[in-house]
């Protein structure tokens, strides 16, 4: 077995990685069947007990979703697989991934379409590729792309949850 030798170290890791619930407040967290290979932390579409990434705004801004939690036993470690059970956060805090620097109190947007991981979280609306979500905003910034906290308050439960 070769060894492996440390090369780099980071100056200020992450105190958490998408998915990662941040704290012990309370949450509301609703289970369901992924319809497609699904990110650890991207913003899914609740409905019918069944989840996916959003493919338009529409799917994005009507309530019916969350935020892909981890689940570090998955042989990817980086998101569920199509048919997997995937936990959703509706209400409460976690970890996700930035495409760029997000400050806190924002309201973030998700991606949807263009260039960029489905699901995933950003600053701005990048050429009408990305919609902000009701009920979500920036509990802890990044100043690059990284990892952020957002604050998820999801008034209504999805459908058939």
């Amino acid at each position: 077995m070769a060894d492996v030798v440390q090369t780099a170290i980071t100056a200020e890791p992450s105190a958490g990685y998408p998915g990662l619930i941040y704290d012990t407040g309370p949450k509301d967290v609703v289970s369901c069947v992924a319809q497609e290979d699904i990110p650890f932390g991207a913003y899914v579409r609740v409905s019918g007990g069944y989840c996916e990434l959003a493919d338009d705004a529409a799917e994005v801004t009507d309530g019916e979703g969350g935020v892909a939690l981890a689940t570090p036993t998955r042989p990817s470690g980086l998101g569920h697989k199509q048919g997997d059970v995937v936990p959703v956060m509706l209400q409460g805090r976690v970890w996700v991934a930035t495409e760029q620097a997000i400050a806190a109190q924002a309201t973030p947007f998700v991606r949807f379409a263009g260039e960029g991981t489905k699901g995933g979280w950003r600053n701005d609306a990048d050429d009408a590729s990305a919609v902000q979500p009701s009920g979500v905003s920036v509990y802890r910034g990044v100043g690059a792309a990284g990892v952020a906290v957002l604050q998820l308050n999801y008034p209504g439960r999805p459908n058939g949850a």
